[in-house]
């Protein structure tokens, strides 16, 4: 995720940009590519909004930490379910077609079959390195039947 925001702080000096990458989180990091998606140009949404995210997280993290003898099973009350959930909601909105899912679907295959015939965690990073993979082996236009169709152009 750090890489992807190179276009973004790569121009910034390090004394700026490395310490701003200690902020970066799954839902900081959709919100911010979001942004910038969307024309946003200012690295100071990424880097606040990462901020007010580790102060959130470190303040919540109190009554979890003294709440958590009474949630001995999570999947009791469903609260296994809330970071999937609220990271699935963050990416609807990033759906740019069935073409540029292709790396997500690499990643979730991956990521389920090392976690069926390996124990452990291995199965995140495998679905991540597969993902990121297979992102990077995609060109970046689609193919010229695809363009063609887009515009309405016969065959």
């Amino acid at each position: 995720m750090s890489a992807s925001l190179r276009p973004w702080f790569g121009t910034l000096p390090a004394w700026q940009s490395y310490p701003s990458m200690l902020l970066v989180t799954d839902g900081g990091w959709l919100a911010a590519t979001r942004y910038r998606n969307h024309g946003g140009a200012d690295a100071s949404f990424f880097v606040s909004g990462g901020v007010v995210l580790y102060v959130l997280w470190f303040v919540s993290s109190l009554p979890g930490y003294l709440l958590a003898g009474q949630l001995s099973d999570p999947k009791k009350y469903g609260v296994d379910l809330v970071v999937p959930a609220f990271y699935a909601a963050m990416l609807v909105p990033a759906w740019k077609g069935p073409r540029r899912a292709i790396p997500w679907a690499v990643s979730g295959v991956v990521a389920l079959a090392v976690h069926w015939l390996v124990p452990g965690w291995w199965f995140i990073i495998a679905g991540a390195v597969s993902g990121a993979i297979s992102a990077g082996l995609m060109d970046d236009d689609p193919p010229a039947e695809d363009a063609r169709a887009k515009h309405g152009d016969p065959a």
